[in-house]
């Protein structure tokens, strides 16, 4: 009811009746009684004390007309957001933590490039499907890697540094005659079998125009038909095998036999010291 209407009118300076009065009373009370409507209410008349509690429903605000400053602290729960209402620019830098995250919530795709730090990555992480063929350079490795790291039959001899196989990383046996390169083995490296050849002569200032002996030793002419060697065997347990050239000599041993020396004599047929050619063998025992 916008407008009162008195249902009696009474004129000024005039007697009016008892049910005249009342009628108009009746009219003001029916419209007091629920008959206000909003064409009765002045513009902003009701104040925040006339409203009872709960008295403002959802229909009674404009769209728009609960703002931050109207919610308090803590009013908005989750059953008030709508599914995806919070967005990126809704959040506060660094207020999702961990705990807000799901189990595998972050995928690869919310990872920015070489955001994962090694400090990132829990001890043992890294397992050999997530590492790239030929990823793991020299650089990366860590001195000490032992033999079990090395499969069988990987290691080729390009990746063997010249000279890196000492004696003592070869196992009894192991080096073939097939490993042997021709004339690989030396007087030095056999050590048991050594031979040479001279020639003594009394027209020749040393004695001994021609020698063909193992390294380090020397031979000398004492006088016709007998010379000694100088070896370096430095042992005595060694015995001499002697012999000539042609039939009409015959070469023997005899004297002391030293760590350092030994002496060989050559007779011809009437048993006469001679010079001419010698030859031994030498067996180590």
């Amino acid at each position: 009811m916008a407008h009162l209407t008195y249902p009696f009118t009474i004129t000024p300076n005039t007697l009016a009746s008892a049910s005249q009065v009342m009628g108009n009373f009746d009219a003001i009370k029916a419209i007091i009684n629920g008959g206000i409507d909003s064409t009765n209410l002045a513009d902003k008349a009701v104040t925040a004390g006339k409203l009872a509690d709960k008295a403002v429903n959802t229909s009674a605000l404009a769209d728009g007309a609960v703002t931050g400053v109207k919610l308090d602290a803590g009013a908005v729960t989750s059953a008030k957001l709508a599914d995806a209402a919070v967005t990126s620019a809704k959040l506060a830098d660094g207020s999702v933590t961990s705990s807000k995250l799901a189990n595998g919530g972050v995928t690869e795709a919310k990872l920015a490039s070489q955001a994962v730090t090694n400090t990132k990555l829990a001890t043992s992480a890294v397992s050999t499907d997530k590492i790239q063929n030929g990823a793991v350079t020299n650089a990366k490795l860590a001195s000490g890697i032992d033999a079990s790291k090395v499969t069988t039959g990987t290691m080729s001899g390009a990746r063997i540094s010249d000279g890196t196989i000492t004696s003592g990383k070869l196992a009894n046996g192991a080096v073939a005659t097939a490993k042997l390169a021709d004339k690989a083995v030396t007087y030095a490296k056999q050590g048991f079998i050594y031979a040479g050849e001279f020639q003594t002569t009394s027209s020749d200032g040393g004695g001994v125009p021609y020698a063909l002996l193992p390294p380090g030793w020397s031979v000398s002419r004492n006088s016709a038909g007998v010379a000694t060697i100088t070896h370096n065997l430095g042992t005595t347990n060694y015995i001499v095998i002697a012999s000539t050239f042609g039939a009409e000599a015959r070469i023997t041993t005899g004297g002391t036999k030293t760590s350092t020396t030994f002496r060989m004599f050559r007779f011809i047929d009437n048993d006469t010291l001679s010079d001419g050619m010698f030859s031994f063998i030498v067996v180590v025992l």
